[in-house]
């Protein structure tokens, strides 16, 4: 989770630009979005999502995510189901905004797994997925924050000059 000085309506743009289809990640693009920087600007265009619409994971548009839940400037909720490591796994990830006062943003995400791969598979997802995730995880929610913000303080800007 992190904390954000901008209130939901300016943080949930930039949820709305996540994945290589869009923006990017945000998180560490050399790991996650083909080495291409994500998006530092928000894109009219990319303001949306509805439920069924995929969220592409990689730069190949191969696959990625579906969402599940969409509620604006509340939550997005993105999940999968994959044939992988030997077994069928399924993932959900949300994104859940909650208001601090008028003028800022509690942003949490969580991200659950569950199914069936052999032993040896499991083991590796078991071990070596919650850190990694956690890495990028962490470097999202601070890039996100970083871009919401400025953003925040241009606003502020504009409106003390004119």
């Amino acid at each position: 989770a992190v904390d954000i000085e901008s209130p939901p309506s300016m943080v949930w743009p930039w949820l709305m630009q996540l994945g290589c289809d869009r923006g990017g990640w945000y998180s560490i693009d050399a790991l996650d979005h083909g080495g291409e920087p994500s998006i530092a600007e928000l894109r009219a265009d990319w303001s949306e999502r509805r439920v069924g619409d995929t969220v592409h994971a990689t730069p190949a548009l191969d696959g990625g995510y579906r969402v599940l839940d969409v509620q604006k400037e509340r939550c997005l909720v993105l999940g999968a189901e994959t044939e992988r490591m030997g077994g069928h796994i399924r993932t959900s990830w949300s994104f859940v905004l909650e208001p601090i006062g008028s003028d800022a943003t509690h942003l949490v995400t969580r991200v659950r797994g569950i199914g069936d791969p052999p032993w040896s598979a499991w083991l590796q997802g078991a071990v070596l997925f919650p850190p990694i995730h956690a890495l990028m995880q962490h470097a999202q929610l601070k890039n996100l924050k970083k871009l919401v913000e400025e953003q925040a303080w241009a606003r502020v800007g504009e409106a003390v000059s004119t």
